[in-house]
């Protein structure tokens, strides 16, 4: 993976043709977890600039040169209907002052680290928070 990870982050290494945050984000979306908070640290751009241009990814596009007017093609039901937080923490945040920064009275300092946060659809009653152990 050492190839993979001194261009990109970890998140953003492609399995297929998904990034591995997108594939994990799937399994959350399959339980109704429609709603993401992504603490972004290192090389945030690439994460930041994958989910802006989801769309121009995922969709056959047309573009008009002179008035740059992008017209998606084909039918939209295909995207995933996520809303994702993306929260620049700072490049040089270890992940839990990235956590602290994040959630500063809900963790004890030092107890955990979380990267990524999803909550359920308003249907769904349903709490998660994904939390990776590590020591700060």
């Amino acid at each position: 993976m050492r190839e993979e990870t001194e261009f990109r982050p970890k998140p953003m290494v492609m399995i297929g043709e998904r990034p591995i945050l997108w594939h994990i984000m799937k399994i959350y979306d399959h339980y109704e977890f429609r709603n993401f908070t992504l603490c972004l640290g290192y090389k945030a751009e690439m994460i930041r600039d994958y989910f802006l241009d989801y769309r121009t990814h995922t969709r056959s596009t047309r573009v008009a040169l002179r008035s740059g007017k992008v017209e998606y093609l084909g039918d939209a039901s295909g995207i995933e209907d996520w809303s994702i937080a993306l929260i620049d923490t700072g490049l040089d945040s270890l992940t839990g002052r990235r956590a602290r920064r994040r959630w500063p009275l809900s963790m004890p300092s030092g107890s955990c680290s979380p990267t990524v946060t999803a909550s359920p659809t308003s249907t769904s009653r349903r709490c998660l928070r994904t939390i990776a152990k590590g020591g700060v």
